[in-house]
C-alpha cells in the first residue's frame, strides 16, 4: 500500500537532486532547502516546502479494495521580500518576485523531467500557480497532482 508520505518524499528527492540551491553558504555545507511540509519562517530563503492536501477516492473496480487517488500537494517557494539574489548567474541580483518564479519554473522542469523517479505513484503533475504577499514574504505556490493506487494488497 503505498503511503502519502512516500509520494512526499520521492517529490523531494527529486526536487533536491535536480534543483540547485541558490545560496551558496548553504550548499557548500550541505544543507539543505527542501523539506517536506510547509516551508518555516525562521530559517533562510528561498525555501522549498511540500505539503500534501487532498486525495478523493474513486473505485479501481467493483469488489476490490484498491481505490485510485487523485491526491493534490501543495509546493510553496518562500522568498523573504528583502532577499535579492543573483539566481541566473547573470552578475546581477534579481527580485524576490523572479527569484521565486525562476525557481518554480525549475520545479516545474524537475518534476515533469524526472517522472520515472516517481515509483509511489503513476504519474505528478503541476495543476496551478498562485502568487500570494504576506508578512514580508514573497510566496509562489505551485499545486501538484499524483495519481496513485491504495488499498489492501
Amino acid at each position: 500500500m503505498v503511503r502519502i508520505e512516500q509520494v512526499v518524499d520521492e517529490i523531494v528527492n527529486v526536487l533536491r537532486n535536480n534543483i540547485t540551491d541558490p545560496i551558496s553558504l548553504r550548499r557548500e555545507r550541505g544543507l539543505n532547502w527542501i523539506f517536506p511540509g510547509f516551508p518555516r519562517y525562521d530559517a533562510g530563503t528561498p525555501r522549498i516546502g511540500i505539503t500534501y492536501i487532498s486525495s478523493p477516492l474513486e473505485a479501481l473496480a467493483i469488489g476490490t479494495p484498491h481505490r485510485r487517488h487523485n491526491a493534490r500537494f501543495q509546493i510553496t517557494i518562500l522568498v523573504r521580500e528583502t532577499d535579492k539574489i543573483d539566481i541566473d548567474g547573470d552578475g546581477e541580483k534579481e527580485s524576490p518576485e523572479f527569484v521565486a518564479d525562476y525557481i518554480a519554473n525549475e520545479v516545474i522542469k524537475a518534476v515533469m523531467d524526472n517522472q520515472s523517479s516517481f515509483t509511489s505513484c503513476w504519474r505528478i503533475t503541476i495543476e496551478n500557480q498562485a502568487v500570494m504577499r504576506r508578512d514580508g514574504y514573497y510566496y509562489m505556490i505551485l499545486e501538484a497532482e499524483a495519481i496513485l493506487e491504495r488499498g489492501e494488497s
